[in-house]
């Protein structure tokens, strides 16, 4: 009877739509279909990230619509700019495409990088600095990005 029950209450809630837990080192975000996953700042030196410094923000941006997508803004009021880098050369023009059903990752190893420029502020592993991710149908989210702790001994 207990099986049962079990089975019974493992059926139940949504596949379509995980939940999204912030954790100490990262964030997680929705936009309509657009979801930003695993949104975080680099972990700083010992004495943190200070003002002036150029810092890299990753995150992967997974797109469960049925339309192409274009992150077009990112922006936060503890950063002067963001830039982006590909193939080579960096912009201050933000324009990421996801296509439906596929995700596009900037994470620390990837090709592609994000990076907050000129911090207005000192920044310590475990703080967080809010960032605005905006779409090219001109919704956006705001999220409190997380710097990474380290894991080298202090």
């Amino acid at each position: 009877m207990l099986l049962a029950a079990v089975v019974v209450l493992v059926g139940c809630g949504s596949p379509d739509r995980p939940e999204f837990v912030k954790t100490r080192d990262s964030n997680y975000g929705q936009i309509g279909d657009v979801r930003l996953l695993h949104v975080h700042v680099a972990s700083p030196p010992r004495e943190g990230w200070q003002p002036g410094d150029t810092v890299p923000l990753h995150m992967t941006i997974a797109n469960d619509g049925a339309s192409v997508v274009t992150l077009t803004g990112i922006r936060s009021p503890r950063a002067t700019r963001v830039v982006h880098e590909a193939a080579g050369s960096t912009t201050d023009v933000i324009s990421i495409q996801v296509e439906p059903g596929q995700t596009a990752s900037l994470q620390e190893n990837d090709p592609e990088q994000l990076a907050l420029v000129g911090l207005t502020e000192r920044l310590r592993g475990g703080l967080t600095i809010p960032v605005t991710f905006t779409l090219d149908t001109g919704e956006s989210v705001t999220l409190s990005v997380p710097a990474q702790t380290s894991n080298e001994p202090r």
